[in-house]
């Protein structure tokens, strides 16, 4: 495969469980698909070498003997109620509703897990030895809120909740996702998909607003219970789940609808799957799937409903559809004891019953042609693995969603139960049967599901610049690719420099001269105390335009890129030239590197909510996540201005590939909308916590793991070693050596080095600069250096403290080396990059205009002499160490993926085809608005009149 890396050479500004641990899965025996699941998990960390315990609580008196797992301990508390198989019993009447309503939910949804919840809590004593045995971690589903309750009481710490279908509304809620019913499906009773009209948005905003209503009545519930049996001052059930370390969702990616997450998210659907390969049916059952002229048919409507459960209308229509075909065998599971159902089917030739049936290894078997399924999560995703084409009839929850997904893919049919007629199911299943398409968009789903970069069993278990490129180029060199890092020269001081070692280097020299034109004016910055609206309009949005409009002047020197054929591009988002430059060379498939946390406007075009409220704006902002009421007013400002200046930036760039490649040259945002994936160049376990999409991989920190063996040359190894407490490294950057700082910046470091003198400082500064010379000549505890090989040096052991301007790059290293910092950021993502640091306790941010003569020695020895950022350091460096998979692994993974498959319709968020209005539901609220005025305004007119 040939990868274009395509970088302009300029000078930038800048587990949880790792030995064996005791793990409690926490597992109430509510059906058997669920304890498959449950059980599933068991196994993979058994078999990852911890000491793991099924504990199942005995809800259904028919799964008493029934554990599911194949390694893991399995633990049981048997009688601990009958109120579950009662209510199971009553569940059969809701094949007879056409709909399940709000009224219902709330007489019925709110009370149905309450008794076995409060018989759970009577007999807690019985559940002391789960607290005796000191389980590290504790795993547990989102059906039944009681669940987090009963981990709370059981004193477990470390919590991992089991999220067994996509992502539940009200848990998106507790964790602080983002609400967005414009686009995203609300997961209960509901048959949207991502693709929804006005009525339909407004159903499913209602829909939202059902399922937050009755799972937040459910969650006073089971406090009150808790808080009777347990503890007076028991939390409630939404500070348990907020506190969760991770959520394993139980689908797959690349099948399901694309939304916002967050890092806690982790996608785990098909556990074990690799495993069901080898599964082989039981002769008799063999023998079934085996008759059929054109193939077998598997019917069945999950344990809650079995046939005999659906109304007269469904049954009749699935009798009708099996004598129509009667080329095709149908095999349906029924109940053990289900008399009615045999004596329907008992003249019927190509029909076989069955009571149970190893799923898997039936969709395994080569004569199958469809499952007929109340789509279940488990169910569904095991047929889209095997890419065996559906028919779906939901009955409850998330069914609808995952009938209506599976239409979305084009991969089969949903038809809704009250819409059942006499030829529904044969004119559906015929359909499906006879349309090769649906069962070519299985086979494709299949495929992507398949060669996913890692399996669920993994998931559970300036220089720095063209470095950076560099790092991509021979991470996917190492993976076997072709690859190319192409250096169009902006900067003059870096036509020799590639930082290359194993990938090929194209470069075109003598692009332009406009870009160190500019750079010079750039060290005017640091004299500004501010960086306005005002300034960024007249300076920023024509930066990047005199050096992309040189490119392609000589655009005829690239030709021969677009004769090389290349199957990748992968550009960066800093130069708003560089997708469209890609696009011009007519690489299909690309893949955006984002050289720092995810841009606003880059956000904006692939369709994340935008949320000021928390997310800090990128560029110019010393804003967290954190924010006060002001803070969050200036946060939408910059996010604001943000959206404008790179709007612009977009729309003249755009202009100039209209006037010198195409007329119809595509717009920027739409070139950022089809980008396969969006390597994001930060850690999630630094950064701050933010939703994003599926499109999204964090590949932070490429080739850390090499810089460990790195050497300092016996020099700088001299100076590093000087100190009697220590050495402080002291750099802000290419863009601002030491000698452009304003003077009151210089005499406050000079003023802190002459008070620390029992640490040496090695401060980086250009070749030439005599000025930063004579301002040091008289000091002992200072060494001056133009050049460092940074990740060597953040390895030396006698090094305390890096003094930095806050570039993404040298934050990532020093976080990753575990050293405090002190940073004094400059420009665009370095104020968010410093907040971050201290927001992570790991070191101190000082803003240029406010320094005066102590405030880099007072914060330089607050940093030194007080261990909390020593151990904030440490802390954040174990965990970017300890995540589960490398940036390598990532970033090659992931490309192979790209190239074997095009992921644009499944990682695309519908939202990008939103107008502002409908993504944020305002046509929504208007009416809802609107209708009562409208009602006021009619009583007022008409009715009062004749009242009167």
């Amino acid at each position: 495969m040939r990868v274009l890396l395509y970088c302009f050479a300029v000078i930038l500004l800048e587990c949880f469980i790792v030995d064996s641990a005791k793990i409690l899965v926490y597992c109430p025996s509510i059906s058997k698909s669920h304890v498959i699941l449950c059980a599933k998990y068991a196994d993979v960390l058994h078999n990852a070498a911890h000491d793991t315990v099924l504990f199942i609580p005995s809800y259904s008196s028919a799964l008493n003997n029934f554990d599911g797992a194949k390694h893991a301990n399995v633990w049981r508390l048997h009688n601990v109620t009958h109120a579950y198989d009662a209510k199971l019993d009553s569940l059969a009447n809701v094949m007879e509703d056409s709909h399940i309503g709000f009224l219902d939910r709330l007489t019925y949804d709110v009370d149905f897990w309450m008794e076995m919840c409060e018989d759970l809590a009577r007999q807690h004593h019985r559940m002391q030895h789960l607290i005796d045995y000191g389980f590290d971690l504790a795993l547990f589903n989102d059906i039944d809120p009681c669940n987090s309750a009963i981990i709370r009481s059981l004193n477990i710490s470390k919590t991992v909740l089991l999220s067994s279908e996509a992502i539940m509304d009200k848990i998106a809620w507790d964790l602080g996702l983002p609400m967005l019913p414009s686009y995203v499906p609300s997961i209960e009773e509901n048959p949207n998909h991502d693709r929804m009209n006005f009525l339909e948005r407004m159903s499913n905003a209602y829909k939202y607003f059902q399922s937050l209503v009755v799972h937040y009545l459910q969650e006073r519930r089971v406090l009150h219970i808790f808080r009777k049996y347990i503890a007076d001052d028991f939390p409630p059930i939404m500070e348990m789940l907020k506190n969760v370390s991770l959520v394993f969702v139980n689908t797959d990616e690349t099948f399901d609808i694309a939304r916002s997450y967050s890092q806690k998210f982790v996608y785990v659907g098909m556990l074990g799957a690799e495993n069901s390969a080898n599964e082989t049916l039981p002769k008799k059952l063999d023998e079934y799937f085996s008759k059929g002229k054109a193939g077998s048919i598997f019917v069945s409507f999950g344990t809650v409903t079995p046939f005999r459960a659906l109304t007269q209308q469904v049954q009749q229509s699935v009798y009708n559809a099996v004598q129509k075909l009667p080329h095709y065998h149908f095999v349906i599971k029924t109940a053990l004891d289900d008399i009615s159902t045999a004596e329907l089917f008992a003249d019927v030739p190509n029909v076989d019953l069955v009571d149970w049936v190893p799923q898997s290894a039936i969709l395994n078997h080569p004569n199958l042609k469809v499952f007929v399924s109340h789509g279940g999560m488990n169910s569904v995703l095991e047929t889209m693995y095997h890419g065996i084409p559906m028919v779906i009839m939901p009955v409850f929850t998330d069914q609808f969603r995952n009938g209506k997904n599976v239409e979305r893919r084009g991969a089969g049919k949903m038809v809704l139960r009250h819409l059942v007629v006499n030829e529904t199911f044969f004119d559906v299943i015929n359909e499906v049967l006879t349309d090769e398409s649906y069962t070519k968009c299985a086979k494709r789903v299949s495929k992507l599901m398949k060669s996913r970069p890692f399996t669920s069993e993994e998931r559970v278990t300036n220089k720095s610049h063209v470095l950076l490129c560099a790092k991509y180029a021979d991470a996917l060199h190492n993976a076997g690719h072709d690859s190319v890092l192409f250096i169009p020269t902006y900067a003059e001081a870096l036509n020799t420099f590639d930082g290359a070692k194993h990938a090929k280097v194209w470069r075109m020299l003598n692009v332009t001269a406009a870009y160190d034109a500019k750079f010079d004016s750039y060290a005017s910055i640091m004299e500004d105390t501010h960086i306005g609206f005002l300034d960024r309009m007249l300076n920023d949005v024509y930066f990047w335009m005199d050096m992309c409009e040189d490119i392609l002047k000589q655009f005829h020197r690239l030709q021969y890129l677009a004769d090389y054929k290349f199957d990748i591009g992968i550009f960066n988002d800093v130069d708003p030239c560089n997708p469209a430059i890609v696009k011009a060379l007519n690489i299909s498939k690309t893949i955006l590197l984002s050289t720092e946390p995810i841009m606003d406007k880059i956000a904006w075009d692939l369709g994340l909510p935008i949320l000021p409220s928390y997310v800090p704006s990128m560029e110019e902002n010393p804003n967290h996540d954190r924010m006060g009421f002001f803070e969050r007013m200036s946060n939408a400002y910059k996010y604001f201005q943000s959206i404008v200046i790179h709007y612009l930036q977009d729309w003249k760039m755009a202009n100039l590939f209209r006037n010198y490649i195409s007329p119809d040259f595509p717009s920027i945002m739409e070139i950022i909308r089809n980008v396969s994936v969006v390597f994001v160049n930060t850690d999630e376990m630094f950064d701050i916590t933010r939703s994003y999409s599926q499109k999204f991989v964090f590949v932070g920190m490429l080739e850390a793991e090499k810089s460990k063996n790195e050497t300092l040359p016996e020099k700088l190894n001299e100076y590093f070693s000087k100190g009697k407490l220590g050495s402080v490294f002291v750099s802000f950057g290419t863009v601002t050596p030491f000698r452009v700082l304003p003077e009151r910046i210089q005499l406050s470091v000079f003023n802190a080095i002459q008070k620390l003198p029992d640490y040496h400082f090695v401060v980086k500064t250009v070749i030439d600069d005599t000025t930063t010379a004579e301002l040091f000549a008289g000091v002992p505890n200072v060494d001056l250096v133009n050049w460092v090989p940074q990740t060597a040096i953040l390895n030396h052991p006698n090094l305390k403290m890096f003094v930095s301007h806050g570039g993404m790059n040298s934050v990532l290293e020093t976080m990753h080396h575990g050293i405090p910092m002190v940073i004094m950021p400059v420009f665009t993502d370095q104020f968010r990059n410093g907040k971050n640091v201290e927001r992570r306790g790991a070191g101190k941010m000082v803003l240029r205009q406010t320094v005066a003569n102590e405030t880099f020695y007072e914060t330089m020895n607050e940093v030194l002499t007080d261990e909390r950022y020593t151990k904030g350091a440490k802390r954040t460096s174990q965990l970017m160490k300890n995540r589960p998979f490398t940036p390598e692994e990532r970033v090659s993974k992931w490309v192979d993926f790209i190239m074997t498959h095009d992921t644009s319709e499944q990682f695309h968020l519908e939202s990008n085809s939103f107008t502002f209005i409908e993504h944020n539901q305002l046509d929504i609220f208007f009416v809802f608005i609107l209708l009562p005025l409208i009602t006021f305004f009619v009583y007022r007119r008409f009715l009062k009149r004749k009242v009167n």
